[in-house]
């Protein structure tokens, strides 16, 4: 693959996760303008959460399908690959809804049962978007879906600032969960066209799940120790802190969100890359790993200089929380590399060392943070992530120094 199709590729990945998943982070900070911070408090926990079942949804399917697609050419052999995904993901979307509905609405009666609703579904969402992205993206097509994508998504967000201008926040907040599944839809029957997509037994179902169950353990581990600042800081302070600490995450999370397209389709790449030889594979690591540092120092510094303006101009309330976005930011820069390495670590095949490596992160997060909240204040929330992904960067990169030069060795 020549490096303009590669690039093609990345951008493609960007602009199918930034519409798609930037809907929501640009819906949460218009909603904060909207919200009294008492509500928007509550919709950031809420939202932390729907992240943390997302996972648990998905149990690392995506990544597997991404991975099996990108490795074949037999449309017969995708057919079947795609009848287990869209299988297991409708038995999963059921159980995870009622799931997250039921622990949601008993922990916290005085919160209205229609937004626990809403976020359930936002939970479950993602599952039913990714079907057809995951197949358009392990074959290095997205550029077919971007104009459907797009024009769906400007719908979305008319629909969306409608509402918001008159300040209704349950209507607008409806509206990006009902052009999740829309869109979803849309580009299902796009697949669905053209592959032979069937229901499978649950034992297929099942058997499939073993083979990826380590990188959804993985994924959910990290999704853990990425949410326990907010989780803490919600029993720790009180809504206001919260729904301030919320903030911060949603306005730098559009730079998560880039830098994260960028690592999906490096995944796949390194995943084709490690079938011609630990050589040639360990120099792409190289360089995709400096292309990330690269593009998190650049994401970094576009982020600060427009929250800046941001805050200032538009959200005089949350002024005391840019030094906490500040932070935040400087941590992006070690989990772009951290990204990276992961698809590294992916690509070789080593699950279950992603999956060690993430507990070792979630047993950090809880001691950095929970010490760190309690010296610096909710600063101290910020200055934990910064302190456990550093780390994170240190034992990836030392793994796959270690991998990539003992196969070589070996070859």
């Amino acid at each position: 693959m020549s490096k303009i199709s590669i690039l093609i590729n990345s951008f493609a990945t960007l602009i199918v996760r930034g519409t798609t998943l930037g809907v929501r982070v640009l819906a949460f900070i218009l909603l904060a303008k909207i919200a009294d911070q008492s509500i928007f408090g509550m919709l950031a926990f809420l939202m932390a959460c729907t992240e943390i079942f997302r996972v648990i949804a998905d149990m690392g399917l995506d990544n597997y399908t991404i991975k099996c697609i990108s490795q074949t050419q037999d449309e017969k052999e995708i057919d079947k690959i795609l009848s287990k995904s869209m299988t297991q993901k409708l038995l999963s979307a059921v159980l995870i809804f009622l799931l997250y509905f039921s622990i949601f609405k008993y922990s916290n009666p005085e919160w209205p049962a229609i937004y626990i609703s809403l976020f359930g579904l936002m939970a479950v969402s993602p599952m039913f978007l990714n079907f057809s992205v995951n197949f358009y993206l392990a074959q290095q097509k997205l550029d077919k879906i971007i104009v459907t994508i797009i024009g769906v998504t400007v719908v979305i967000l008319a629909a969306f600032m409608v509402f918001w201008s008159q300040k209704a926040v349950l209507p607008a907040l409806s509206c990006v969960v009902i052009g999740e599944f829309f869109t979803a839809a849309i580009l299902g029957y796009k697949v669905f066209k053209k592959h032979n997509v069937l229901w499978v037994s649950l034992k297929r179902v099942v058997n499939n799940l073993h083979r990826h169950y380590a990188i959804g353990i993985a994924m959910l581990v990290a999704i853990l120790y990425s949410r326990l600042d907010i989780v803490f800081i919600k029993y720790f302070f009180q809504d206001i802190s919260l729904a301030q600490y919320g903030f911060a995450q949603r306005i730098t999370e559009p730079a998560l969100f880039i830098v994260g397209a960028f690592s999906a389709n490096s995944y796949s790449l390194l995943s084709r890359y490690y079938m011609e030889g630990m050589q040639f594979f360990a120099i792409r690591i190289k360089k995709v790993i400096a292309l990330f540092f690269c593009l998190g120092v650049l994401i970094v510094a576009l982020t600060i200089a427009v929250s800046w303006f941001v805050v200032n101009h538009f959200y005089q309330d949350y002024l005391p929380v840019l030094p906490v976005i500040y932070l935040l930011c400087i941590a992006i820069i070690f989990k772009s590399v951290n990204l990276s390495l992961t698809s590294a670590v992916l690509a070789m095949g080593d699950f279950k060392v992603m999956t060690w490596v993430s507990f070792v992160n979630l047993t950090l997060s809880v001691i950095f943070i929970y010490l760190f909240l309690h010296l610096f204040g909710i600063y101290g929330a910020a200055l934990g992530v910064i302190a456990v992904e550093s780390i994170n960067s240190c034992m990836q990169a030392a793994w796959v120094f270690k991998r990539t030069r003992l196969e070589k060795n070996v070859a």
